[in-house]
């Protein structure tokens, strides 16, 4: 089996050559870092596999980094984070809740008197499963409901 093409970056003019060695030795974001030395082990004119020993990598991410900055330039040396994890309810399920914090749990034919974002009763609203406290209070606040905080009890007799 005939051995793949060797990925290699193109020229670099010397002001460029300055900013990729500048960038690998002050970076202070690691994958920066280890993609500015990817790219600066290939001006250096060594072939991928010797670059994906010495940064313990696969070549086939040392040839994505290559092609990546072969086609962007030094954007690909920045890492692309990709966010939270998506929202497992959509604005259908904030809307009904807030509508239901909004109207009281007798009046919905359950058997209590105030909703509880703590205890057991929060569970009998609609699709708040999988929706955690804090988001919870947070839809609430958003929704321009007050949350009333459970008032402290006192012990007119403490025990010495």
């Amino acid at each position: 089996m005939p051995r793949p093409p060797e990925v290699f970056v193109h020229e670099l003019e010397p002001e460029q050559a300055q900013r990729l060695v500048r960038i690998a030795r002050t970076s202070k974001d690691r994958v920066r870092l280890r993609r500015a030395g990817i790219v600066l082990a290939s001006v250096q004119g060594r072939p991928v596999s010797v670059i994906a020993q010495m940064f313990a990598a696969t070549e086939g991410y040392v040839r994505e980094v290559i092609h990546a900055f072969n086609d962007t330039g030094f954007a690909a040396l920045d890492p692309k984070w990709s966010g939270d994890r998506p929202r497992k309810y959509g604005p259908v399920a904030h809307q009904l809740i807030c509508q239901t914090a909004r109207a009281t749990p007798s009046a919905l034919g359950l058997p209590f008197t105030t909703w509880s974002l703590w205890g057991s009763r929060m569970p009998h609203l609609p699709l708040s499963s999988g929706i955690g406290r804090c988001e919870r209070s947070g839809m609430i606040a958003a929704a321009s409901l007050q949350l009333r905080m459970p008032i402290p009890v006192w012990d007119p007799n403490p025990r010495a």
